[in-house]
């Protein structure tokens, strides 16, 4: 019984780790994307800089 219990256990754990896995990468794209759109502004405010200087 003892043992049943433990690989019900064992599983348990395994499919924490692949939830916890799997939401760090959704995690990780979100910030890949925040990042891209971070850089887009800063190109259109140093594009908009440069055209105020001219």
């Amino acid at each position: 019984m003892l043992i049943i219990y433990l690989i019900c256990k064992f599983l348990d754990l395994c499919k924490t780790v692949n939830e916890l896995s799997k939401r760090n990468k959704e995690q990780a794209e979100l910030l890949k994307q925040q990042n891209e759109t971070l850089v887009k502004i800063g190109q259109i405010m140093i594009k908009i800089n440069k055209d105020k200087e001219e």
